[in-house]
């Protein structure tokens, strides 16, 4: 379960998983709870940084949180409570903060894969995590993160298109291109001069006037903490500060692209001329499920519906129905949907 850096999770992101995890009686025994509590910003932990600070959240609480188990133990069950499709939504992490799952996709019933929209995202932030180690610059995180959570609109929605390897293979090797820095190239020199003599607030202007990206102020307080402590690096350092901004923006220039060649992949499926209805079917052991509130969405979107079911999980509870049960009721709506189980598929 080693976690490589391409979802390490923010120290923010981190106190809101652990938070949601533990039950509410046995949070004032937490360091979060404290007064004096300093709370880290802008940190992302590896898997030992974090196994690290749950031994102090533990040791801090003088025994009353040891039912949850080791430090190790509670780590492995927290990779598992937080590692699902749209868990940055429900856990409210900050747009800025990264994703920190794997980008699943599904092999439907049909032998076809489809792959969840957010998961389009994650697959983005993977690309540029695994073949960029600059991926580790606080800088180039932040503002790739808020972008990409920026474009994110599908948060109330639980869709899928069609998966297809190439298009992102074919991404991949563009984006590689792009980001493929000469630095004896005359444009690369150029901005390096312009870099070793210009100010602050110049430096910091560009990264805030890069397109695609709706700054909120909370947003530039941190860009601004972040750009700075680049900037006042000593010695200057042009070179490294030429190509995190020229990485950022064209990262951001060739995502653009890519969203814009594949819209049906990140518009809602009520703007697609040709939408794909699928549904999650989860399976414990021998036993296959769909979330029942999910299954009446897609079955009420499908354009054959003339009379919507109604339904809405209660509080704190999500139904589901079993696909024996699915099958026998809904049969005659099922070749309309593609219902997919999560697959082994890793993007390398």
């Amino acid at each position: 379960m080693n976690r490589k850096h391409d979802n390490l999770i923010s120290s923010e992101s981190f106190e809101a998983v652990f938070s949601r995890y533990i039950l509410q009686q046995h949070k004032k025994h937490t360091c979060f709870a404290r007064e004096d509590y300093v709370r880290m910003m802008g940190e992302y932990w590896d898997e030992k940084q974090e196994i690290d600070f749950i031994q102090k959240i533990l040791d801090d609480s003088n025994g009353q949180l040891k039912m949850y188990g080791s430090a190790q133990e509670i780590y492995q069950n927290l990779v598992l409570y937080r590692t699902f499709s749209q868990s940055h939504w429900f856990f409210k992490d900050h747009v800025f903060d990264g994703y920190y799952i794997e980008p699943d996709v599904n092999l439907s019933l049909k032998n076809e894969y489809v792959i969840h929209k957010t998961n389009i995202f994650v697959m983005l932030q993977t690309i540029i995590a695994r073949d960029f180690p600059k991926w580790e610059s606080t800088i180039l995180r932040f503002i790739l993160s808020t972008f990409l959570k920026s474009e994110e609109i599908l948060a109330a929605h639980v869709e899928f298109v069609k998966f297809n390897e190439t298009d992102f293979l074919n991404m991949r090797a563009e984006i590689n291109r792009l980001l493929a820095v000469d630095h004896r190239k005359e444009e690369f020199k150029k901005l390096e001069e312009k870099m070793s003599k210009i100010s602050y607030s110049e430096y910091r202007k560009m990264f805030e006037s890069l397109p695609g990206i709706e700054w909120k102020q909370a947003h530039l307080v941190r860009l601004d903490i972040i750009v700075k402590s680049l900037y006042d690096q000593k010695p200057k350092n042009a070179e490294t500060m030429s190509f995190l901004y020229h990485t950022t923006k064209a990262t951001i220039d060739c995502f653009k692209m890519f969203m814009n060649s594949k819209p049906e992949w990140f518009l809602p499926n009520s703007e697609n001329k040709n939408p794909l209805y699928a549904v999650r079917l989860f399976q414990d052991g021998n036993r296959r499920f769909v979330m029942k509130a999910e299954f009446f969405r897609v079955l009420n979107s499908l354009p054959s519906t003339k009379e919507p079911i109604v339904y809405k999980d209660k509080p704190d509870r999500l139904d589901t129905m079993m696909y024996e049960d699915l099958v026998l009721n809904y049969r005659a709506r099922i070749p309309e949907i593609e219902v997919g189980l999560t697959d082994d598929w890793k993007f390398l």
